[in-house]
């Protein structure tokens, strides 16, 4: 019996780790969102208002390059996938590596806060 327990448990350790929406903190992708991502981009109410890059309300289920308020690299404009919570995490990790020729400068290095920052944007929903 205790075999199957540490199974189920490691199991369980294992699916946490797989899923970043699973596991991720919205509440530390908001913190982290304000003090990395907020100079350049706006999401939630306070969070940021950087202009340099989209607006990032509604961003879980918009097509890439989907701001229409933004004039986006080519690249980024003729990329047809909608944003999801892993492809953002994705992204964050190497942005040129996800989607060569965009303008992403910046990348957040661990997994974990990658996973809190897209966490966080689901979220945010986009004004009505």
């Amino acid at each position: 019996m205790k075999t199957l327990i540490s199974a189920a448990a490691a199991a369980g350790a294992l699916l946490a780790l797989a899923s970043p929406s699973m596991a991720a903190d919205a509440s530390h992708g908001q913190m982290l969102f304000k003090t990395q991502c907020g100079v350049c981009h706006q999401a939630g109410e306070g969070d940021g208002d950087g202009g340099q890059g989209p607006s990032l309300k509604g961003v879980v289920g918009r097509k890439i390059g989907g701001d229409e308020n933004f004039s986006y690299t080519q690249v980024m404009m003729d990329d047809k996938d909608k944003w999801t919570q892993e492809s953002l995490a994705a992204f964050l990790e190497n942005p040129q590596k996800t989607i060569p020729g965009n303008a992403m400068p910046i990348r957040v290095g661990a997994p974990a806060d990658r996973a809190d920052i897209a966490a966080y944007l689901a979220t945010v929903k986009a004004a009505p």
